[in-house]
């Protein structure tokens, strides 16, 4: 969703979808046929029937969901998305909502510019207070699904924006044509409500019911779990959501040139346990002990100059997109410390089970840059950012052929080249972790 309102107290609306499909449908149907030759052997034939559910989504009228509402007004049915799943499985398929808002799973505000002035989540009619919320209609002519309820009503009619995922639609049969339901939208805006630009998302899952959670809720992939198969299968096409253990906070991940790449940047910050990491010298890590804006010793900083060899330091974006800027110390999970430390980094602050990409990993990679999802959010250092034309992550990888501070570092660029080459220890980077082969 997402409102402007201006001086004159007009609002414009619009609503983001993004849809995702979270479950690998395999399904095997092995009947066997017995037949015995002439020397009494016996032959089996075997058919494997494979299990596709799909689901797509287009905007059909009110081109982006963008409506014109006024201050002190009531505006339903704000554009039309059909949504469209293709099943070919007897038993059915579900579909799962969540408020997405800047791209963080159980956010359900329409966030603005203006620190205090969101849109939440509601049903009200009223214009006293702003709000908005969601509608879903099955389309008839179709494989048409059921829309569900919960205690506060039926998402048929206008409905608050659930803040976990929440089952919203279900089919309890094959699809022998394709199964269609729509979501439109209303909003509710206060005369008080400051002119601006709100924007908010809800996320839609498609979910296998048999691959559902014992409570009926969307499963989980958690990165400590994962094998480079699961990637194959799983985010080879497409970008594909997993789950830290440590914190809890998702990432889409990609499988691309033989390897499993995070393709957002790692956002871990505090205290890092050793378990479900990929480090054992320390028990733990506290990366967000020193801020890469303090660089004043005088002033207790520790992160300028040399002494950004010694401390971990790290800044948060506080954003999904820029992630957290780390020096070197804090990446290696303290175990790169001082300024005549030359070696590779074995351990990291990587999830268990992935780790730093190797320094040649970063080389050639302009062809699959999109895949990658480059974000320029340059080099944070001596609390400043700078470079922000370009993105820029560790490696684990050290040089013989440069001074003892620096090591390996890959870039990508705004128009989509990557590269790779070495940077001092004391800078902030991104990172983004590579699974380990398995």
């Amino acid at each position: 969703m997402k409102i402007r309102k201006n001086k004159k107290y007009f609002t414009t609306l619009t609503s983001l979808l993004l849809l995702t499909t979270v479950s690998a449908l395999v399904l095997s149907k092995s009947p066997n046929t017995d037949t015995t030759n002439a020397a009494g052997a016996t032959i089996l034939a075997g058919v494997t029937v494979d299990s596709v559910c799909t689901m797509s989504g287009s905007v059909e009228t009110n081109q982006e969901h963008v409506a014109s509402v006024h201050g002190s007004s009531y505006t339903a049915d704000i554009g039309e998305t059909t949504i469209r799943v293709n099943c070919n499985d007897g038993n059915g398929y579900a579909v799962y909502a969540v408020g997405f808002t800047n791209d963080t799973e159980g956010t359900t505000t329409l966030e603005g510019n203006y620190t205090g002035y969101n849109i939440p989540t509601g049903t009200g009619t009223s214009t006293t207070t702003s709000n908005w919320a969601m509608k879903l209609t099955s389309v008839s002519g179709t494989s048409a699904p059921s829309i569900l309820s919960d205690n506060s009503g039926s998402y048929e009619s206008y409905h608050s924006v659930p803040n976990t995922a929440t089952k919203v639609v279900t089919r309890t049969s094959n699809t022998t044509s394709p199964s269609e339901f729509k979501t439109t939208y209303a909003v509710a805006v206060s005369g008080a409500q400051p002119a601006d630009t709100y924007t908010g998302q809800v996320k839609y899952t498609l979910v296998h019911p048999n691959y559902a959670e014992a409570d009926g809720t969307v499963p989980r992939y958690y990165m400590q779990d994962f094998t480079m198969s699961d990637c194959q299968s799983l985010a080879s096409d497409q970008a594909f959501v997993v789950y830290d253990r440590r914190d809890g906070k998702d990432y889409m991940i990609r499988y691309v040139k033989n390897n499993c790449w995070m393709i957002q940047n790692l956002r871990i910050v505090g205290v890092i346990s050793a378990e479900d990491s990929n480090f054992s010298t320390n028990d733990s890590v506290n990366v967000s002990e020193y801020s890469l804006d303090s660089n004043d010793v005088s002033f207790g900083g520790h992160c300028g100059g040399a002494d950004g060899y010694y401390y971990a330091c790290s800044k948060d974006s506080g954003n999904k997109t820029d992630g957290v800027w780390y020096n070197f110390v804090a990446a290696s999970a303290n175990t790169i410390v001082g300024e005549s430390n030359s070696v590779s980094a074995t351990e990291d602050i990587c999830p268990a089970g992935w780790k730093l990409p190797t320094y040649g990993a970063s080389i050639g990679w302009s062809s699959e840059s999109e895949k990658f999802s480059i974000v320029t959010n340059g080099t944070y250092q001596n609390g400043s950012l700078t470079a922000t034309d370009y993105g820029r992550w560790w490696t684990e990888t050290k040089t013989d052929s440069m001074p003892q501070v620096d090591i390996g570092m890959m870039w990508g660029r705004n128009d989509g080249g990557m590269g790779g080459t070495f940077t001092t220890r004391n800078s902030g980077h991104s990172i983004r972790c590579i699974l380990r082969a398995n």
